[in-house]
């Protein structure tokens, strides 16, 4: 079952243009180099070999590489909503959830967008734009 799942989050991942790479089961940390990630899609070779059978996590590069993408990272729930009517409002939506992809983390929330250029990373307070 965990082949299946992670087989279809690597090719979703694929077919909206994210690169993206593997690391250590319920890490955040990386165990090899993936600078050439900031750089480059991963290969279809590269994504098979990712299909091994293991449990793994699946890394998504931020950035020009990605199409732009740039991943609003809420430390908390507090921060997630008091953000989330400010970024409504500001994008003149009704809600959030219905128009981006919004995953609760451990702590928090990942708030996904593309953005027309690259966004530069940059910390608040119990807040990481990437």
């Amino acid at each position: 079952m965990q082949e299946v799942i992670l087989t279809s989050f690597l090719e979703f991942y694929k077919k909206v243009g994210l690169s993206f790479f593997p690391i250590p089961f319920k890490s955040k940390i990386a165990d090899r180099e993936w600078k050439e990630f900031q750089e480059r899609l991963p290969t279809e070779e590269e994504i098979n070999q990712w299909k091994n059978g293991h449990k793994t996590n699946i890394a998504i590069v931020c950035g020009e590489v990605s199409g732009n993408l740039v991943v609003v990272d809420c430390d908390s729930d507090e921060k997630y909503l008091e953000l989330k009517p400010i970024i409504e409002q500001k994008l003149g939506i009704d809600d959030l959830i219905n128009h981006t992809p919004v995953v609760k983390t451990g702590n928090g929330y990942h708030i996904y967008f593309r953005t027309p250029t690259p966004v530069k990373s940059t910390k608040f307070p119990r807040l990481d734009i990437k």
